[in-house]
């Protein structure tokens, strides 16, 4: 057999992350015929140059385990693409008849539940509001996993969509909010699932609340399971699924009950007034009011 030359995706879906995307795609591999990703939940190939440069042979065994075959419905998630042009245009040029969903969320609310992740993985020490003025006045960027404190930047979320929409059409790039998906989410996925002739519904048991936060025992521990040394450790002796569940358990274990803290109005109204702009650019782009 010819070995393959690309993924030849028929759905991506390119962020935002803290926007309820690991939730969209678990009810999309839920439906009869998709392939789901045989990863850790995230298809990096077009993000990470290393990655990208080993080819896609490689990562035809990552995330599928085999070359696609006929009626084979493929769909990835990476949360954080729709912030890379390079890995857009990549995605692009690998399957150019691919669709890409943007699902979106209130950016004040996201940019809170990110901070919070960032400090569940041990990348943030300081508070929310110290977190959004450093980042305002553009200290962020010296910082160490500086893309987990990016709660403002990742919610100006126009600019950071005129690429993909440039480059697959405002027909192939689907836009959708958090907040509409929680009304309905089997309907949400079900718009995504359509072109493809397939559906899911409620029978599929599927959780509709993925990723909430947490605190943590250890900041050390959390940092550990995101350290890529100890990835590159247990790539090379454990399967992936086999690698995914044992960082599952150890995050499991290194939880301690629900997150407490909450956004003071101060701060919440500083951002507020920043996204102001963001949002009315992305009605004018989606065609659609964004709720401030």
């Amino acid at each position: 057999m010819t070995a393959p030359t690309r993924l030849d995706l028929d759905l991506m879906v390119i962020g935002a992350a803290k926007s309820g995307t690991s939730t969209l795609i678990h009810l999309l591999e839920a439906a009869n015929g998709v392939t789901p990703i045989d990863a850790e939940g995230e298809l990096t190939y077009f993000l990470h140059d290393a990655e990208f440069e080993r080819g896609p042979d490689e990562a035809q065994r990552k995330y599928f385990g085999a070359a696609k075959h006929a009626g084979e419905v493929r769909f990835g998630k990476s949360a954080g693409l729709m912030y890379s042009p390079v890995a857009l245009q990549r995605l692009h040029e690998d399957s150019p008849s691919v669709r890409a969903a943007a699902v979106l969320r209130d950016p004040v609310d996201r940019a809170f539940s990110a901070y919070l992740w960032a400090r569940r993985a041990g990348a943030e020490n300081q508070s929310f509001a110290d977190a959004i003025a450093r980042e305002l006045a553009g200290g962020e960027i010296s910082l160490p996993k500086p893309e987990l404190r990016r709660y403002v930047d990742r919610g100006e979320y126009a600019r950071h969509l005129v690429p993909a929409r440039e480059l697959f059409g405002a027909d192939r790039l689907q836009v959708c909010f958090l907040e509409e998906m929680r009304t309905d989410p089997y309907a949400a996925a079900n718009v995504l699932l359509a072109p493809f002739g397939r559906s899911v519904s409620a029978e599929s048991g599927v959780s509709t609340h993925a990723n909430q936060a947490t605190n943590v025992r250890s900041q050390r521990l959390a940092r550990l399971i995101r350290s890529p040394g100890l990835r590159r450790g247990l790539r090379r002796v454990i399967p992936a699924r086999g690698r995914a569940a044992i960082v599952r358990g150890v995050r499991r274990f290194n939880e301690a009950g629900a997150v407490s803290e909450q956004m003071d109005e101060a701060t919440r109204a500083l951002l507020r007034e920043h996204f102001q702009p963001c949002n009315d650019s992305l009605s004018e782009l989606r065609g659609r009011a964004v709720r401030s």
